[in-house]
């Protein structure tokens, strides 16, 4: 999945509080060899940094988890709306973070 996608996916999605800039507007000083997302989701903050040949995941100030790709999952492991699946290598999950969900049913 290209960041544009995930961008989009972040942006559109009703739970999700989000936010997207590159360094150049953090003034890291090093240009626009990376971007940033920061994201909410179920009160966890999350912060993906986007580098060409490497990315990092950081979980409530936690980190980083290393991966390589990300794809939009709707059901597993957790029958959500819709989770991404980040991945340090092509068999392996590293982190899955719900992004939509159903509202819960009431008894």
């Amino acid at each position: 999945m290209k960041l544009s996608e995930i961008k989009e996916i972040l942006k559109n999605t009703p739970n999700i509080k989000y936010d997207y800039y590159n360094n150049d507007e953090r003034d890291l000083g090093i240009g626009e060899i990376n971007r940033i997302i920061l994201f909410e989701s179920r009160g966890i903050e999350f912060e993906i940094q986007w580098w060409i040949n490497q990315s990092y995941l950081y979980i409530g100030g936690v980190g980083p988890i290393l991966f390589k790709k990300v794809e939009k999952i709707h059901t597993w492991p957790n029958h959500a709306k819709m989770n991404l699946q980040f991945y340090q290598n092509e068999s392996l999950p590293c982190c899955i973070i719900e992004v939509d969900w159903y509202e819960e049913i009431k008894k």
